[in-house]
């Protein structure tokens, strides 16, 4: 008597794969990772997901997630941020030897052309960059900024301004701020603001040093606070810029289509092949009406 097989689900490798690895890396990356102070929400955390989703002003946070990278000098902060954000608004770009044919900006040609005048890389090496520093440096590769510092307005005023910024696309927010003000380690930094839930009152900070936080949703109390503090290298307070694309801001051009002869071959070939047919068809109902029309003048055999 033959046993009767058990039928079993096939076991999809692939995602079961993908996902132990975006787990195993989760592990990896949360291990490297400072602790995150209490009363700042992670991105990856269940709450940090529902706060996203139930987000009405998230536009921003899929473009910059797309072209994120990591600041690759401790003081790169408002490098990588500007890298970031130049990258999300697909402007014409420098060309990169190593990905030819394709154009980025990437940490270290951003400081090409007129960028190099408004500041060089050593010095940002060594000093990082100011609120003011970023908005020119930005305005040199030819968008808009507006910078405004937290002591020239509200927390209103700047929730106000910057949830409006956040549901439209294509403009971008960069908050240079004291980590000590939303619960970390005394020290200037620079990074996009991706989302707002007005319902927690949250912005998502995508921090641009991953190796030291993930992106986190900070109160907007606390982030505006951290704004208000006071740059000690130009005395006045820190803030935010308004990123948006100007008439002169050029969209990237991508590579050089390939030669479109094969397709036009083929297209000519399957035109001649229908119109052959349609006329074979006609052709054809024409024999066939003319022998239905001798066959009824035939006289009947009898």
């Amino acid at each position: 008597m033959r046993r009767a097989r058990l039928r079993r689900r096939p076991l999809h490798a692939a995602p079961l794969a993908l996902m132990l690895a975006l787990m195993l890396t989760a592990r990896l990356a949360a291990a490297q990772q400072a602790p995150l102070p209490a009363g700042l929400v992670a991105l990856d955390a269940p709450e940090g997901r529902r706060l996203l989703v139930s987000s009405d002003a998230n536009v921003d946070f899929f473009r910059l997630a797309n072209q994120w990278v990591s600041q690759q000098h401790g003081a790169f902060c408002g490098v990588a941020s500007s890298v970031i954000v130049l990258n999300a608004m697909q402007l014409e770009a420098p060309r990169v030897a190593a990905w030819a044919p394709y154009n980025a900006f990437t940490q270290d040609n951003v400081f090409d052309g007129p960028a190099s005048q408004v500041i060089q890389a050593d010095t940002v090496s060594h000093r990082g960059m100011t609120l003011d520093q970023l908005g020119a440096f930005l305005v040199a590769h030819g968008v808009g900024a507006r910078v405004v510092h937290a002591g020239d307005t509200s927390l209103d005023a700047f929730r106000r301004e910057v949830e409006a910024n956040l549901r439209e696309p294509g403009s971008y927010v960069l908050a240079n701020y004291d980590r000590a003000g939303v619960g970390q380690e005394t020290m200037g930094h620079i990074s996009p603001l991706g989302a707002f839930n007005a319902a927690a009152d949250r912005f998502l900070i995508m921090d641009v040093a991953r190796y030291k936080y993930p992106a986190l949703w900070a109160p907007a109390a606390d982030l505006f606070r951290a704004m208000g503090t006071q740059d000690p290298s130009t005395g006045r307070t820190r803030g935010y810029v308004l990123v948006t694309a100007t008439a002169g801001a050029q969209p990237r051009v991508g590579p050089a289509p390939k030669s479109r002869l094969p397709s036009f071959v083929w297209a000519t070939l399957a035109g001649t092949f229908a119109a052959g047919a349609l006329l074979g068809a006609l052709l054809s109902a024409l024999v066939m009406r003319r022998r239905a029309r001798a066959a009824l003048a035939r006289p009947a055999a009898g």
